[in-house]
C-alpha cells in the first residue's frame, strides 16, 4: 500500500491529527475527540495470525526465506511455562507447531503471566535465547539453535541479587551475542542497574559489565529492550530508571525512560533520555525495538499510554513520541510493539483496557500512521486477542499481527 498521492498527503496536512508529533513527550492525548479512519484500508491489509498449540507472546525475527518465531506456553500450575521455535515461510498465513527450546518443562518465568523472553538471529539464521528460570531460584539462561535443527543444553548465566523481571538480546554486526538484564551487583546494593553479558562463539562468556549510567538506578518491573542497528552500526538499549528524587520533599521517584547506545562493539555506552515521569508505585512496563530500513524504531508505555517513534540515527537520540489518537474514553494501554512496511506506514499494536473497567480482560487494538507525515490513518481491534502480540510486516506493504 502506499498512501503518498498529493491530494491524500494535502487532506492529512488539513486534519489536526496530523500534528501528534506536537504532543509534549509523557502527556496523554485523553479527552480529545476520536479521529476516524481518513483512508479505507485496503482489504485485507491488517491481517491476524493465531500461534499453534495454545501458544501466547510472541517475538518474530525476519530472515531472508521465512521468519522465526518463538512462542510461549503457560504450565499447568500457572506460575511459568515453556517456550518453543518455529519458523513461518509465508508471513503467518500459516505457522506450524514448534520445537521446544528450554530444558526443563514449565522453568521459564512468567511473573503475572508475561515471560520476558528475548531472541535474536545470526547471519546463518540460527536463534539465539535468553530468559529466566523461575524454579527455585531466578536465573539467567541462555541457548542457541543447532545447525541441525533442535536447541543446544541451556547455559546457566548466573543468579545475580535483584534479578529483574526480563531479558534482552542483541546480535551485533561481528557476530557477537550481547545479553542484557538488570540486577544489583551485590545483594546490600541499593539499586539495580543494566548489565552486560557477552560472547563471541556462542559457548563462553565473559564478566557481567554495568553498561548504564552509575547512580541513575533502574526499575525491578521495567522490560528491556536490545537491538542492534545494521544502517548506523549502533547497538541500542531501552529501559526504565527508577531514580529516588534529589528533593526530601518529593517522595515520587524519577522513572525515566532511557536509551543506551554503543557504536564501538559494546565497549563503551553513552545514555540518552527518553521520557520524564515520576510515579510512586513501580508498575510493569515494557520497550520494543526494530528496525525500519535505515532507521530503529522504538515503543514503550507510560502512565497508561502507548508511544511509539524513531532514532536519529546520527544523534542516536529519540526523536518526539507519537501517541494513540482515540481518546473519546479513558483506557489504559500497555505492551506496545511497532512495525513498518518500508512504503510509509507504521503499525503500532498495543494491549487496552477501558478506566471504566480496570478488572475486565484487555483486548488488542491497532492504529496505523503515515511515517512521513506521522497522520493517523486506520485503526482496529484484533478478533478475540487479549494477550501481547507481535506485528509482521508483509512483501506487499500490509501488516500482520500474531497472537
Amino acid at each position: 500500500m502506499n498512501l503518498r498521492h498529493p491530494w491524500i498527503v494535502a487532506l492529512l496536512w488539513l486534519v489536526p491529527a496530523a500534528n501528534a508529533q506536537e504532543e509534549e513527550p509523557g502527556r496523554s492525548t485523553r479527552g480529545q475527540r476520536a479521529i476516524p479512519n481518513l483512508v479505507p484500508l485496503p482489504e485485507g491489509f491488517v491481517r491476524y495470525a493465531r500461534l499453534p498449540d495454545g501458544g501466547t507472546q510472541p517475538r518474530l525475527i525476519p530472515g531472508e526465506s521465512a521468519v522465526a518465531v518463538l512462542y510461549f506456553r503457560a504450565g499447568a500450575e500457572g506460575t511459568g511455562g515453556d517456550l518453543f521455535l518455529t519458523r513461518t515461510s509465508d508471513f503467518g498465513a500459516t505457522i506450524p507447531p514448534g520445537a521446544p527450546v528450554s530444558s526443563y518443562a514449565g522453568a521459564v518465568a512468567a511473573p503475572e503471566g508475561l515471560h520476558g523472553v528475548s531472541i535474536d538471529c545470526d547471519a546463518n539464521g540460527l536463534a539465539h535465547v535468553a530468559w529466566i528460570h523461575a524454579d527455585p531460584t531466578p536465573t539467567l539462561c541462555y541457548s542457541r539453535e543447532k545447525p541441525g535443527g533442535g536447541f543446544e543444553d541451556e547455559r546457566t548465566l548466573g543468579t545475580p541479587a535483584g534479578l529483574g523481571r526480563t531479558t534482552a538480546l542483541a546480535i551485533d554486526g561481528t557476530g557477537q551475542v550481547c545479553v542484557f538484564y538488570a540486577a544489583r551487583a551485590a545483594e546490600d546494593a541499593t539499586a539495580n542497574r543494566i548489565w552486560m553479558l557477552r560472547t563471541s562463539d556462542g559457548a563462553q562468556f565473559g564478566e557481567p559489565v554495568a553498561v548504564d549510567a552509575d547512580g541513575e538506578g533502574v526499575s525491578e518491573q521495567c522490560g528491556i529492550a536490545a537491538h542492534y542497528d545494521p544502517a548506523s552500526k549502533a547497538l541500542y538499549v531501552l529501559y526504565r530508571a527508577n531514580r529516588p528524587s534529589a528533593k526530601k520533599e518529593d517522595k515520587a521517584p524519577a522513572r525515566n525512560m532511557h536509551l543506551l547506545t554503543s557504536v564501538d562493539q559494546a565497549e563503551t555506552f553513552q545514555p540518552s533520555f527518553v521520557e520524564n515521569w515520576r510515579l510512586r508505585p513501580d508498575p510493569g512496563t515494557s520497550a520494543h525495538l526494530v528496525q525500519d530500513g535505515e532507521v530503529t524504531l522504538a515503543a514503550w508505555d507510560g502512565l497508561g499510554e502507548v508511544y511509539w517513534t524513531g532514532i536519529r540515527r546520527n544523534e542516536h537520540k529519540i526523536r518526539k513520541p507519537v501517541t494513540v489518537r482515540d481518546d473519546e474514553h479513558a483506557f489504559e494501554r500497555s505492551v506496545p510493539v511497532v512495525c513498518a512496511n518500508g512504503k510509509d506506514e507504521v503499525l503500532l499494536a498495543w494491549l487496552e483496557r477501558s478506566s471504566a473497567t480496570p478488572d475486565a480482560a484487555p483486548v488488542v487494538r491497532w492504529q496505523v500512521w503515515m511515517k512521513s507525515t506521522l497522520a493517523p490513518i486506520g485503526m482496529g481491534e484484533v478478533p478475540g486477542g487479549g494477550v501481547p502480540p507481535a506485528v509482521l510486516a508483509r512483501p506487499d506493504g500490509g501488516f500482520t499481527i500474531v497472537y
